[in-house]
């Protein structure tokens, strides 16, 4: 993850006081989020999962060199057709901060391996959740977008810099068209997005 995307989870995680975060694709995003959780004095914690039990090792190394496993913790789960083996995946609850930035989506076959990651676990976000897409200048990553956008309301326009965010907002509910049906969506359904 490039260091202004990381900049990105950072800033959201201290100025909307996020306290739970479920990141897929461990790394240097995982440390830093844990040292502003640390630093900051916010009592929450990220629960980064990988499916590369080498990174994921490499990873919690990092965690432990700085003492921040009370903020951090990463989960090895191995990739099952195409995705986190669910049965491995963390049990977190009113999640905050979903970042995903895994598993791996370039080769050929593996362009939409991220979409899972909102089907899976959108019935677990707080109602004022974050949502970080990374790689979004991708074409396998823009067809997980119009997915999400299709199946859970969630409107992504134009993202600049491989990084796209939508945040959740508690609004009205309202009814928008979709082909020749009408949809009602909810509160939690509806979805403001930042660009970075």
């Amino acid at each position: 993850m490039r260091p202004a995307a990381i900049l990105a989870i950072v800033s959201d995680i201290v100025i909307n006081d996020h306290h739970v975060i479920l990141e897929f694709g461990s790394g240097n995003s995982t440390v830093f989020a844990a040292r502003a959780l640390s630093h900051h004095g916010i009592r929450g914690h990220v629960h980064s999962v990988d499916h590369d039990p080498a990174w994921a090792a490499l990873t919690a190394r990092a965690i432990a060199r700085e003492s921040l496993q009370p903020w951090a913790s990463v989960t090895c789960a191995p990739l099952v057709d195409g995705w986190y083996d669910k049965l491995r995946l963390p049990t977190v609850e009113a999640i905050d901060l979903l970042v995903v930035d895994g598993p791996p989506a370039f080769e050929r076959g593996t362009e939409t391996a991220r979409e899972p990651a909102l089907d899976v676990f959108r019935e677990r976000l707080s109602p004022n959740a974050t949502i970080v897409l990374d790689d979004s200048w991708r074409r396998g990553e823009k067809r997980v977008m119009a997915g999400w956008q299709q199946r859970h309301g969630i409107e992504w326009p134009d993202h600049r810099g491989g990084l796209a965010v939508a945040r959740m907002t508690a609004a009205s509910p309202s009814t928008i068209e979709r082909g020749s049906s009408l949809t009602t969506v909810s509160d939690t359904d509806r979805a403001s997005v930042h660009t970075l």
